[in-house]
């Protein structure tokens, strides 16, 4: 900016000021004593200040930052300097006095910046100064007082908070700052003299530097709006006491009038509404020679008025205020006007508000009252009428016809239904028919009967246009409903009304169809509600309906019929009777709707809702009883569901007495949570929700008595649809959380009863144990000596949706309910006892299924997934858990029942079992276990005293003669601990081992059987202390049982093999014949069980005489004896241990992978669980393990037994094959080199591959625990089919090949590899975590990590041993993206392996024999890193070169042959060479070896019988030729070269040798 422009602003500053100093508004107060011309400390071209004496460099940067213009820049320097002073305590002299008459001269500037931040941070700088510099500060303050202060009347709230708290921090009470303002009162008025009157925003702001929002925002920070009520009040205040301000004492050059007009123009300037009020004081006081007088000047005084409230940037909140002071002004404008004027003046300046609130336009958006139109309009026409004279108030009446005028002429003239904006149209329509309706009643309530008559007008035509266009305008039906929902306009519309109402009974069958017709039905709802008016409604009501019943069905006639049923009030309810039609149209509606063929629960809940009073009460019933019934029905349960939801949205009363009369629906509902179908699931999961919290409204515990009544009757009767356990749980769980009811009353009674429960255990306990479970039960051979009752429960037992019985849900409640929510501290003494005791069997019975799964037991295995096992085994453990929990804190002795008085409560529980073992019924077997369990639980937790073991050893006397084996053998193993080698022990040991001794088998079996159990209980868990010399006898006796053929249960057999398991390693340094005979004792046993399928009964002795086995192995070499017993059975019983693994089931009937979900469970395919097979499994595996593969005479039976279903048998097998095949290959390539003929893989190991796994078929089996069997049979079989290619010849591998390519197995195998590794998804798997090149069968932890490691080693195989097949399935895949990641991934993991075998076979080669032995001296080497074979051939000095390279991606790319040295051959047949050998490569499955022996034979093949040139006496030319020109007379061969050169030398075509002329020919 130029100096001239400069001082042409100031000048004008100067003129401006000079203007107001005379006025009141300022005087003296404004006048400078700064010389004429300073520049202000506001101004942008103020000078800057001196930072050169300042000592601290990082003040003097912050300083020159606040002169940047970046906001950011300038509030960064003020946090800066806002640290540095901060870091100083108060009173300290440290602040230098530049830095002081720095800050000063840039406070005033920063504290108007355009930035918020920076203002905020200035304020609050100003003040940190201020406080430390104390009286330092105090001459500084007229330079910078001015702009503190007016920080306190900033726009912005933040701001001004910090100019007050720091200038409060400075001057902290009300006197210091009163003394401020007196003190100071000058420069404060010379810097507001400075901003209002010099400064313009071109002197504030650069504008070549600043934007112009910026220079704006700079200005108004100087106006400081922020004071514009402080300053009203000061106007108020001047005008109060000096009236002559506006008049004598004023001496301004413009009028003083226009000053106010300016003045009232720019509105509130952004200050509280009680601005306005102010304004109008300030109007009352002026004098009246200021205000308007005429028509001419208090229209334009008005307009400047509107202008400042209407302007954009008034506040909202103001609106209100502004309004009804402009009102009050207009009207005391009208005072010295004529009549006429006042007229025109109402019209120009206040009746457009009335207009513009009924219709709103943007032309006239600045009459727009805001949100409280109302109330203004309200306002401006309560004073209108008010007005003395009679003539003026009219004005406005007629302003209200027209406008009723217009509002008919829009309804009129709105959209029709065809126009897009017709919604548009009739929303507006409405809107302004509301409006005017709001108004029209407000006028009414004071006015005279030209406003009703209006009203009657309006309404009369939009009735006549609703009637005439059949009710399309819905915005006229809305306007109606406006008028007649206000009872005064209804009262004044009465025979407008009875008109209206003839409408619906006129027109009702068009009606019903039309857009209006929602809004009518409402207004008969409202009518209906009006004093008197209900009867006058039912005729239309009736004819509306009946017209609508009588229509074609269809969604817009259900909607029409739930539209007018909603509007049923309470009084129209009483008036109207059931309408058959209705009944019938309703049922059928509901029916639809139950299936999902329609959709109209809207209208059946709206009908039933009504009870009664519009459907017949057996309609009503029909459809709840329905609706609870079909939440049971799968084709109806969506349905059902919607219907509840829509019930409790608007009728939930019904839901509460439905559920209150006992109905099924809360159970129904609850069942439906748990629905297969997850949508359903959901769905009925929130219905549930809100139907509870409808049942929990009110006092009468309906929710909390119905759960009650739920979970009882669903624990004790069960059925498909019985809700699970974990469900029942959690709903007790929240019964007994509920603060409103006793715990331990809601505890009692959610448990069943002793007798519920025993009756529901009862069809388990009764049931003859599996002979198998002698293997793994706690009584052991125990349960031979079980009474046979009978086999099974009733296979009718009550099952829920899962297999569970009745007993399992008890128990699996009963824990599930004492681990969650601690109930047991809750239950009585005798309570406690009889859970834990059935607790107690329960989880016997559930330990039985898991170990053999029954088709009847606690729960059926048919029906259970993994999911559901996995369920079992929880509770199992967490049921055991409790059990332990107890044992280990038995409750106090206070607590004890009066039976069991002076012993702990875990000692009643016992003893109450031991009392119920006696007998040998299953049920007494089933205490007896349950009390042996429990006893080893009370040894382990608390030990034993002295006086039990006496107890214990007179217990066990009197169970030794009685009839109660279960007692006996319970005592002896849950005490087995403290009575081990105890006298009482001992002894019962040495009387059965005497009775056994001497007794014979066939006269009495049973007794037999009892007393070698009894001995067995003892002897496994005790030293036995009885002289070798006793034992042998009983030993050659118990062997001479089965020698003799007297034994014929496998339980005896069983017997006998455990008791000389224990006994023989006590004699093993006897010598004798029983050695011998106890192997013939086990090839007795084993060839029993090999005759077929191993039954049940037959695995005890089968897992016996196996351990048996595995003691002789171990101690055989203890005598000559038994070491030569051993020889002479070895191949024997190797062979009869082969025909017993050939007895377990193998391949069924089709080894593909497709099974379903159940037959898969687990790795299983049988879907079934068998602990004690599984174990037989196992123990008969690993000792097969240690058969010589010389033993196999035929493996043709072991094929089939790779996809055995169990994984040990299947282990075994391939274990057998994997050793055997190997060691024949040898034979096998012999025999196949005698024979002269092809070699083949065997058919039945062949026909396990014949079909390949699919992800498909894998999609429903388990791998928690193992690879899939049938998955891990068909991999076993390719690596068995790969061992054929170890240890055979190059014709049979050949043969293999062929074998394999014909049958086309290689592709089922490679597409399931790809596809399982990750290929097919573009994410392959990291071969690197694995061994590829080897494979060890149960190493790896992870099943699916297992398999893939299977996988690799598979396809590091197919490139070892069939490159060929597999490269060309690999060119033939279809999908691109495969064959890229495959080749990439085979490169990366299985490429470097496979090239490093085969240099490393040529490496092998070329140091064997067979490599010397070749014909010619070629030579050999061999690069690793450069992955290539290079090969020579010698001749005449010179050397015939080829190197063979590797690519990368070997074998899937071929091997490459170069040509490195050509010798004695000419081009044509060195290309041909090299082409051989490459075919040779290519072709026989990559093999280099043979490559480079094809070579080898090309070139000796060349050289053999070459001889010198007679010339050159060279075999090799210069142009690396041989010899091939033949004298035709001495037959001496020549190169052509040569005889070239002799030729051309000798001038002569002679022969060199003979001189006879050369023939070439």
């Amino acid at each position: 900016m130029s100096k001239r422009q400069f001082k042409s602003q100031a000048s004008s500053g100067r003129a401006a000021a000079g203007a107001f100093a005379g006025s009141a508004f300022g005087g003296a107060a404004v006048a400078s004593n700064s010389p004429f011309g300073a520049v202000s400390t506001l101004s942008y071209i103020s000078e800057p200040p001196d930072l050169s004496s300042i000592s601290q460099p990082h003040v003097v940067v912050a300083f020159k930052n606040l002169s940047k213009k970046d906001a950011t820049t300038k509030a960064k320097a003020l946090e800066e300097l806002q640290s540095y002073i901060n870091s100083h305590e108060v009173g300290q002299n440290i602040i230098e006095d530049t830095i002081l008459e720095a800050w000063i001269k840039l406070y005033p500037r920063t504290a108007i910046d355009s930035s918020r931040r920076v203002r905020q941070l200035a304020h609050t700088l100003q003040g940190s100064i201020a406080a430390l510099s104390g009286k330092r500060f105090a001459k500084h303050m007229p330079k910078v007082v001015g702009a503190w202060l007016a920080g306190l009347y900033d726009n912005d709230r933040p701001v001004a908070r910090a100019a007050s708290e720091s200038f409060s921090h400075v001057f902290p009470t009300d006197e210091k700052i009163r003394g401020v303002w007196k003190a100071y009162e000058h420069p404060i008025l010379e810097y507001a003299g400075d901003a209002l009157i010099k400064e313009t925003p071109q002197t504030l702001s650069d504008e070549r530097i600043m934007s112009p929002d910026d220079v704006e925002a700079n200005s108004l920070n100087v106006d400081q709006t922020g004071s514009a009520w402080d300053f009203s009040e000061a106007i108020i205040a001047i005008t109060s006491g000096f009236p002559n301000i506006w008049t004598d004492a004023y001496a301004g050059k413009k009028p003083v009038a226009l000053r106010l007009r300016q003045y009232l123009r720019r509105g509130s300037q952004g200050g509280p509404a009680e601005v306005w009020q102010n304004f109008r004081v300030v109007l009352k006081q002026v004098p009246p020679v200021v205000l308007p007088s005429d028509l001419g000047e208090a229209v334009p005084f008005l307009e400047d008025m509107h202008h400042g409230l209407a302007g954009r940037d008034e506040p909202k909140i103001n609106q209100h205020s502004a309004w009804i002071s402009y009102v009050e002004t207009v009207v005391q404008m009208c005072a010295p006007l004529t009549v006429s004027q006042q007229i025109e003046l109402l019209r120009q300046r206040l009746l457009p508000i009335f207009e513009q609130y009924v219709r709103p336009t943007l032309q006239s958006a600045e009459w727009s009252a805001g949100s409280r139109s109302l109330d203004i309009c309200t306002f401006a026409a309560t004073s209108l009428i008010s007005l003395s004279d009679g003539e003026v108030s009219k004005v406005f009446e007629e302003d209200w016809r027209r406008i009723g005028t217009m509002l008919v002429e829009d309804i009129e003239t709105s959209l029709p239904e065809q126009s897009k904006d017709y919604e548009k149209s009739q929303a507006a329509i409405a809107e302004e028919g509301e409006r005017f309706a709001a108004l029209s009643e407000l006028l009414l309530a004071d006015s005279n009967g030209t406003y009703a008559e209006t009203l009657a007008a309006v309404f009369h035509s939009t009735v006549d246009v609703l009637r005439s266009r059949r009710g399309k305008p819905y915005g006229a039906a809305a306007i109606i409903r406006s008028f007649l929902q206000r009872p005064q306009l209804l009262r004044l519309l009465e025979a407008e009304k009875q008109r209206f109402l003839s409408f619906f009974t006129d027109d009702a069958p068009h009606l019903w169809q039309s857009p209006s017709f929602p809004i009518l039905v409402s207004i008969l709802a409202a009518l209906s509600e009006a004093p008197g008016q209900a009867s006058s409604v039912v005729q239309p009501y009736d004819a509306l309906l009946q017209s609508i019943l009588a229509q074609t069905d269809s969604p817009e006639k259900m909607e029409a019929i739930r539209v007018l049923l909603s509007s049923l009030t309470a009084d129209l309810q009483t008036m109207v009777t059931p309408n058959p039609e209705l009944d019938l149209f309703i049922v059928k509606m509901f029916e639809q709707s139950m299936q999902r063929t329609a959709s109209a629960w809207g209208l059946v809940v709206e009908a039933i809702g009504h009870g009664d009073k519009v459907v017949s009460d057996s309609t009503v019933q029909r459809v709840l009883s329905k609706i609870t019934t079909g939440l049971t029905i799968s084709e109806q349960a969506a349905g059902a569901l919607d219907g509840v939801d829509s019930i409790l949205a608007t009728h939930g009363a019904l839901i509460r007495e439905r559920v209150s009369s006992k109905s099924d629906l809360l159970v129904n509902l609850l069942s439906l949570t748990e629905s297969a179908n997850e949508d359903l699931a959901v769905h009925a999961e929130r219905t549930n929700a809100l139907v509870e919290a409808t049942l929990s409204k009110g006092k009468d515990g309906l929710l909390h008595q119905s759960l009650l009544e739920v979970i009882v009757a669903e624990l004790i009767t069960v059925s498909a649809n019985s809700l699970s356990v974990p469900s029942l749980v959690e709903r007790a769980q929240k019964l007994l959380d509920d603060p409103e009811h006793d715990p331990a009353s809601v505890a009692a009674t959610l448990l069943p009863s002793e007798e519920q429960w025993a009756a529901a255990l009862k069809p388990f306990v009764e049931v003859t144990p599996n002979p198998s479970t002698a293997i793994t039960d706690i009584l052991s051979s125990s349960v031979y000596l079980v009474s046979k009752a009978r086999d099974r429960p009733s296979p009718r037992l009550p099952r829920d949706s899962q297999g569970h019985s009745t007993a399992l849900r008890i128990a699996m409640f009963v824990t599930q309910l004492i681990k969650t929510a601690a109930i047991f501290e809750l239950l009585g003494h005798d309570t406690r006892l009889y859970l834990l005791r059935m607790l107690l069997l329960s989880v016997q019975s559930t330990n039985d299924d898991l170990s053999v799964s029954r088709p009847d037991g606690m729960w059926i295995s048919r029906f259970s997934s993994s999911d559901v096992e996995e369920e079992i085994v929880d509770f199992v453990s967490d049921a055991q858990h409790l059990i332990q929990e107890w044992v280990k804190a038995p409750l106090e002795s206070k607590e004890r029942t009066e039976e069991g008085a002076g012993e702990s409560p875990v000692m009643t529980l016992q003893r109450q079992l031991r009392d119920r073992s006696g007998g040998r019924s299953a049920t007494s077997f089933c205490h007896a276990r349950a009390a042996a369990r429990i006893g080893e639980e009370l040894i382990e937790a608390q030990g034993w005293q002295k006086g039990e073991i006496d107890v214990w050893s007179n217990s066990l006397k009197v169970l030794k003669i009685s009839d109660d084996p279960f007692a006996l053998t319970s005592l002896v193993i849950g005490c087995k601990v403290p009575i081990a080698n105890q006298r009482i022990a001992v002894r019962l040991c040495n009387e059965i081992a005497s009775e056994l001794t001497s007794h014979e088998y066939s006269h009495g079996p049973e007794d037999s059987l009892r007393s070698l159990v009894m001995f067995n209980a003892i002897i496994q868990y005790q030293d036995v202390d009885i002289p070798p010399q006793r034992l042998v006898p009983l030993v050659k006796n118990l062997l001479s049982w089965r020698s003799q053929g007297l034994i014929a249960a496998p339980q005896a057999s069983a017997e006998v093999a455990r008791v000389l398991t224990v006994l023989l390693p006590l004699i093993q340094e006897v010598y004798g014949e029983h050695w011998s005979v106890t192997l013939h004792f086990i090839e007795l046993v084993w060839s029993d069980v090999a005759k077929g399928r191993p039954r049940d009964a037959e695995l005890p002795p089968l897992h016996a005489t196996l351990r048996l086995y595995g003691t002789l192995k171990k101690i055989r070499h203890t005598n000559d004896d038994a070491d030569d017993a051993w020889n002479t059975s070895a191949a024997t019983l190797s062979k009869m241990l082969l025909a017993v693994l050939k007895a377990f089931p193998g391949q069924p009937e089709s080894p593909v992978l497709k099974r379903t979900h159940a037959d898969c469970l687990s790795g299983d395919a049988s879907g079934t669980a068998h602990q004690p097979l599984e174990i037989v499994q196992g123990l008969l595996a690993r000792q097969i393990a240690d058969i010589p593969p010389h033993f196999i005479d035929d493996v043709k039976d072991l094929f089939p037994l790779l996809y055995s279903e169990s994984p040990s048998i299947q282990q075994a097998a391939f274990g057998l094959l994997h050793r055997h095949i190997p060691e024949t290959q040898e034979e096998i390539s012999l025999e196949i080199a005698l024979a002269k003929k092809a070699a083949s893989l065997p058919e039945e190991l062949l026909s396990l591959v014949l079909e390949a796994p699919t992800l498909e078929s894998l999609a429903y089996t388990s791998w928690d625990r193992s690879m899939p069997v049938l998955l891990r049979g068909y991999l076993l079989s390719w690596m068995l089919i790969f061992d054929h290619f170890t240890r055979s010849s190059f014709k049979v591998r050949s043969d293999y090949v062929e074998n394999i390519k014909d049958g086309g197995y290689l592709k089922g195998l490679l597409d399931f590899t790809f596809d399982f590794l990750g290929h097919d998804r573009g994410k392959p798997v990291d071969a690197t975590r694995f061994t590829v090149t080897s494979y060890d069968l149960d190493v790896e932890d992870l099943p699916e990590r297992d398999a893939q490691w299977l996988l690799c080693h598979l396809y590091y195989l197919c490139l070892k041993h069939l490159p060929s097949l597999t490269k060309a399935w690999w060119v033939d895949c279809p999908r691109r993206q495969k064959v890229l990641s495959i080749e990439s991934w085979t490169e990366k993991y299985l490429s470097p392996l496979i090239i490093a075998d085969e240099l490393a076979t040529v490496s092998e080669w070329v140091a064997s024999p067979a490599f010397s032995e070749g014909e010619g001296e070629m030579s050999v080497k061999v690069s690793k890193n450069a992955k290539e074979v290079t090969a020579s051939y010698e001749v005449d000095e010179q050397t015939m070169q080829i190197v063979i390279k590797l690519p990368g991606t070997f074998p899937l790319r071929q091997a490459v042959v170069e040509g490195v040295n050509r010798v004695g051959v000419d081009e044509k047949k060195w290309r041909s060479w090299l082409i051989n050998t490459q075919g040779v490569i290519t072709f026989s499955n990559g093999s280099i070896v043979d490559g480079l022996t094809a070579w080898r034979k090309n070139v000796t093949g060349a050289m053999k019988g070459q001889t010198e040139c007679a010339i050159c006496y060279s075999i090799i030319s210069a142009d690396k030729q041989l010899p091939s020109k033949r004298c035709g007379t001495c037959k001496n061969l020549f190169h052509s070269s040569c005889l070239f050169r002799w030729f051309k030398s000798s001038n002569s075509s002679s022969c060199p040798l003979c001189r006879n002329a050369f023939n070439y020919g």
